[in-house]
């Protein structure tokens, strides 16, 4: 079953990085596929969102879903394909296909395009604690800090697609 999955997801990221669009939009994703994410493995790990400090395994499962900043990119999805059953974690992560029978080349970029914005957010999180911290013990960035940087990161997500509308007219005719 898991090299079906493996195998899968493969196809699906061969297809993602055919997409035309910028890799810059397509490299969360790879580097997400090969380990390569700052946090996803490290001992210890924690989060400046709260200082959530989850298990060794689960850094990209915070960061990448869990976290403030990637709930405000979840709900803009939901929001967008349908509130009532929002994409699952292995719709956006392994780009299955929407449920919502969302054309797949467009499903695979709104995913990228979730996939980065939640790593822009990780990214400015981490620069607004050192900012705030420079090398003092860690404390929790003030919510309202969190906020604001779980707002500028949804709004990322549209602006991500809206450089995509504004780059290609007219969408690929293959879609």
């Amino acid at each position: 079953k898991l090299k079906a999955v493996v195998k899968s997801f493969q196809a699906r990221l061969a297809e993602a990085w055919a997409l035309p669009c910028s890799n810059a939009l397509k490299e969360t994703l790879r580097r997400l596929a090969v380990n390569g994410i700052p946090g996803a493995r490290n001992t210890p790990w924690m989060c400046p969102c709260d200082l959530h400090s989850p298990p060794i395994a689960c850094g990209r499962q915070h960061t990448f879903w869990d976290c403030h900043v990637a709930l405000a990119v979840r709900c803009q999805l939901a929001a967008a394909v349908h509130p009532f059953d929002p994409p699952t974690q292995a719709s956006v992560w392994l780009l299955y296909p929407s449920p919502h029978n969302v054309c797949s080349g467009v499903w695979m970029l709104v995913c990228l395009a979730a996939l980065t914005a939640m790593e822009h957010g990780r990214k400015a999180l981490w620069a607004q604690h050192h900012g705030m911290q420079p090398g003092a013990a860690p404390v929790p960035l003030p919510t309202a800090t969190a906020d604001r940087i779980a707002n500028a990161v949804a709004a990322r997500f549209w602006l991500l697609l809206s450089d995509f509308t504004h780059d290609h007219a007219l969408p690929p005719t293959s879609w």
